[in-house]
């Protein structure tokens, strides 16, 4: 990301700027058309303004699936199975907090009522990666895997919204910069739900994409094309298809929002496997720029005191059976195994800032 208004901002564009040299945009002479590097500078700017904020958001997914080994477990999954998610997530460009309920179609438990939605919490607090379910939990220790484990849900999670690229964990500006030997903007821009949006086709060997920015709210991508196929020989070897759609912005403090839109993905495996799905996302109640530390955002407080705890210092369990007690991981003796220890309270004069609607 950008840091812009210092060295390392300036750095970045000028390293941009020197990997698109080679990088074609097409256009009639004379005529007022960006640049590819202008494009990515004007994409960048608008989504290193929105890297510290809280929101919530109605999720809606439905997905068609058919796998014979579902998860490495084994078993077969084979159906069409629907879920409605109500989700809030506190991110500072680092950490990381998603406490989503969720209901409908859970894998095996098949049509969950809203009633009983089953309620998840995901952590990344800087130290430890956790995962509670209120009565028991799974905290990862080792920071570097936690912190890759963080970064992968980040993406998954809402980047896809801001221009990350399912399949391939990276920002749409980053990927290009990287991957693509060329690309083109294309001379006429299109106009998508009343906004000129400009066109950038790339070929990669990570994949083909198509990119839409839309000039009218701070070059958000507005659209997005991805496409894989075994000639890539990207592991799993097969065919993706994703295709991102932003149907609404909001202007809030200045900066241009995404706050409605949709996934169309579909994907095939060599072996038969493959999946649809359509997810649409719908944010509310955002705040741009919260004091995180203020509001207790990533403090280690939603674990149920006696709680089953495992733990584990990376992808191998440590012990399964530990208790969570006071903050700390404890062992069937009250002896601390693992000392996490809350910080502190968030403070009770901690008020959300104040958003202006524009």
């Amino acid at each position: 990301m950008i840091a812009t208004g210092n060295g390392s901002g300036i750095r970045w564009m000028c390293t941009v700027a020197m990997c698109l040299v080679s990088l074609q945009s097409t256009g009639a002479q004379g005529e007022e058309h960006p640049r590819l590097w202008e494009l990515l500078k004007k994409y960048a700017q608008t989504q290193d303004s929105f890297k510290s904020f809280i929101y919530k958001a109605d999720l809606f997914q439905k997905s068609n699936l058919s796998f014979k080994n579902w998860m490495g477990r084994g078993k077969g999954l084979k159906g069409t199975f629907t879920r409605y998610q109500d989700v809030e997530y506190r991110y500072d460009g680092d950490r990381f907090r998603d406490i989503h309920k969720k209901w409908g179609d859970l894998n095996t438990y098949l049509n969950r009522p809203r009633a009983e939605a089953r309620r998840v919490s995901f952590l990344w607090d800087g130290n430890f990666f956790v995962t509670s379910f209120g009565h028991r939990a799974k905290i990862m220790t080792n920071k570097k895997e936690a912190k890759l484990v963080a970064d992968r849900m980040v993406k998954t999670s809402f980047g896809w919204m801001n221009g990350s690229i399912s399949g391939t964990g990276q920002r749409v500006d980053a990927f290009l910069t990287k991957h693509a030997r060329k690309a083109v903007v294309r001379k006429e821009p299109e106009i998508i739900n009343g906004a000129k949006c400009y066109l950038v086709e790339a070929k990669t060997p990570e994949g083909d994409i198509k990119v839409w920015f839309d000039s009218l709210h701070g070059f958000n991508v507005a659209q997005m094309e991805f496409r894989r196929t075994p000639k890539h020989k990207v592991e799993p070897v097969g065919t993706l298809s994703i295709v991102v759609t932003i149907d609404k912005f909001m202007q809030i403090n200045g900066v241009w929002i995404p706050i409605e839109g949709q996934k169309k993905a579909h994907g095939q495996q060599l072996n038969g496997d493959h999946f649809s799905r359509l997810v649409t996302t719908k944010r509310r109640d955002i705040l741009l720029n919260p004091d995180h530390d203020a509001l207790g955002s990533f403090l280690i407080d939603d674990i149920e005191e006696g709680a089953r705890v495992s733990w584990r210092e990376g992808f191998v369990p440590v012990s399964v059976r530990d208790t969570w007690k006071d903050g700390n991981v404890v062992d069937k003796n009250g002896r601390v195994v693992l000392e996490v220890s809350r910080d502190r309270a968030p403070s009770p004069k901690a008020k959300p800032p104040k958003i202006d609607k524009e």
